[in-house]
This record gives C-alpha cells, sequence and structure tokens, in this order.
C-alpha cells in the first residue's frame, strides 16, 4: 500500500473511485458543541437513558436529550462499542460496492486512515470481504492531512482525483464521495477562494480537479441529518447510508456506467466517420468519377452515427461542393 494517496498499480486501470469515510458512515454520531460528535453506541445510548443526578443533567442535560432523540429516530443503527461499526451501514456499503463493479477503486478518506486505527481498519475489512464472499482491502488512502472543516476533506479527495487523473491516461471515470463531513450541513464550505453550498457546487469541484479525464461523474452521499427536538433543541447527526441514498448510488452507478460505455462506442464510430470524410474529400477533389462512390461510402458512415453529420470546419471546407450538396 502506499499511504500517502497513491494507488496500487494493479487498479490503474480503474474506472470508479469510492471515497469512504467511516464515522458518520458506517457509525452514526451525535455533533455536540464543540464541535465533537458522540458514537451512537450501546453504552453511550444506555447512559442517555440512565437516571442521572441533577448535576449531571445540570451540566449535560442538552446533550442527553439530544443523544435520546437520535436514538429513538436512528435505534436500527446502534454500534457496537468494540468496532464501532454498524452491521447495517456495513451491508448498505457491500451493497454500493457490489454495484461498482470490479473495476472499483475503494479510497479510504477518514480519520481512521491514521495508523493508529490500523487494527480498526482491519476488523472492518474482515467484516466487508465476508459480506462480499471475496478478500476486501482499501485500495489506497487520501493524504494524511490536518482536516479542521469540511472544505479540507474535500480539497484532500480533489488532490487525490487530481492524482489519479494525472498519472494515467483515464477516459471515463465515476466518483462517488460517502462521507458525512463532520455531521455539518453543506452550507458554506470554504475551499481556498471557493465556496460550496450544495451537493452540486462540491461535485463540480471535484470534476473540475479531474481535468485530464474526458468525462467525469460525481456522486456525493452525504450523510447528515438535522432536526429539533420538542424542546427546540437542534440535533445534528452523522447518520450513516441511508437505504435511499444507496438505491441513488446504485442508480448513479448504473447510469454513468451504461453512459460511460455508450460514449466510448460512439467515440470510436465518431472516428471513423471523421476518417471517412478526410478520404472522401481527398478522392472528391483528385477525381469527379469517384463521388458517387464516395458518397455511398459516406452514406454508410453517417447510418452508423447519424449524430455526426455535422462535421468540424475544416472538413466542411475542404468537400467538394458537389459531394457536399449529395450528403446533406
Amino acid at each position: 500500500w502506499n499511504l500517502g494517496g497513491g494507488v496500487l498499480p494493479c487498479l490503474e486501470m480503474a474506472d470508479t473511485l469510492i471515497f469512504v469515510d467511516i464515522d458518520g458512515v458506517l457509525n452514526a454520531g451525535v455533533r455536540d458543541v464543540d464541535g465533537s460528535s458522540v458514537l451512537l453506541s450501546d453504552r453511550n445510548v444506555a447512559l442517555a437513558f440512565k437516571e442521572h443526578e441533577a448535576k449531571f443533567l445540570e451540566a449535560h442535560g442538552d446533550f442527553v436529550a439530544r443523544m435520546r432523540s437520535a436514538a429513538g429516530r436512528f435505534d436500527d443503527l446502534v454500534c457496537d462499542d468494540r468496532n464501532h461499526l454498524s452491521p447495517v451501514l456495513v451491508q448498505r456499503l457491500v451493497n454500493i460496492l457490489q454495484a461498482a463493479g470490479e473495476r472499483a477503486l475503494v479510497v479510504l478518506s477518514s480519520s481512521w486512515r491514521k495508523q493508529r486505527h490500523q487494527a480498526q481498519v482491519e476488523a472492518l475489512e474482515g467484516q466487508i470481504s465476508s459480506r462480499l464472499g471475496r478478500r476486501f482491502q482499501f485500495g489506497a488512502r487520501t493524504e494524511q492531512a490536518v482536516e479542521r472543516q469540511p472544505g479540507d476533506r474535500l480539497i484532500c479527495i480533489g488532490n487525490f482525483v487530481s492524482r489519479h487523473c494525472a498519472s494515467r491516461r483515464v477516459r471515463a471515470l465515476r466518483v462517488v464521495i460517502l462521507d458525512d463531513f463532520f455531521a455539518s450541513p453543506l452550507d458554506t464550505w470554504t475551499l481556498g477562494r471557493q465556496r460550496v453550498r450544495s451537493a452540486r457546487d462540491a461535485e463540480a469541484y471535484i470534476q473540475g480537479r479531474a481535468r485530464r479525464c474526458q468525462r467525469v461523474s460525481v456522486k456525493l452521499v452525504h450523510c447528515y441529518e438535522e432536526w429539533k427536538t420538542p424542546e427546540g433543541l437542534r440535533v445534528q447527526l452523522g447518520a450513516g447510508i441511508s437505504q435511499t441514498q444507496v438505491d441513488a448510488t446504485s442508480s448513479f452507478l448504473d447510469r454513468a456506467g451504461t453512459a460511460s460505455k455508450e460514449a466510448g462506442q460512439v467515440g470510436g464510430r465518431r472516428r471513423a466517420v471523421l476518417s471517412l470524410w478526410s478520404s472522401v474529400s481527398q478522392e472528391a477533389c483528385e477525381a469527379k468519377g469517384t463521388v458517387e462512390k464516395a458518397v455511398i461510402r459516406l452514406k454508410q458512415a453517417i447510418a452508423l452515427t447519424p449524430r455526426y453529420l455535422l462535421l468540424p470546419e475544416g472538413h466542411r471546407s475542404r468537400m467538394a461542393p458537389d459531394v457536399l450538396s449529395l450528403c446533406l
């Protein structure tokens, strides 16, 4: 492995990048007032519903209320205190990996990419392997960097995409980002001089980082929920991958994959048509007697790809007028 953000040589032809955060994606966590998240785990939920002393509730009453509200809504996502993983959410990730296919490069973009979490990562890889029915490992990790706000995480992902496209010839690329971005809403993230106010803004930023790739499709899966309790307390939750998001991501992967294949097929036919235009133009200019034969050949090519009847200006200018009028 290259822990600095590189990719495995055997996956240089990857047509899909899946960036996986862990906390808030494969478990759920309630955001505290200081910006940290507290796991929706067996122990924490039990503590939240336990009768506490008056002094404790005076100091932590609001957070206890938030934890109780989150547990009431997402009781099926409560994770184990040992491995900090929700079985339900791990299975949802596996469903996305299956939809992505064998040419997907799965990139660990979570704080779990740090060395101190290696044992937990290996345990997660074991769970995914058993559910997939084959050996699974994260193929790469984003660079080690200080991430103080959501924009920092998105920049790290953008850096990886940029390097991936620059180091190999990538014609078409699908990118899926699974992240709760520190249990934060998509409001105004800062990326240098850029601002991100929506999922579409974030997706456009990643597309802009993949300039060397001809076709890039990006899907941001923002695993975040927020609401207010009856008492008016704001609850912010890294809510894990919802089933609705799994379905939407699978559809995205299917559409993007189909579009990529069709574009590749059309691109090959387009090159053949343009080659024929050059040949036809040359024949028509050199010998008038070959015009009818050339037109027949040209119409055969156009029948295959009618959308490319409109030619580049250079080809039009060299086309003999009578050949052009016959074709059009």
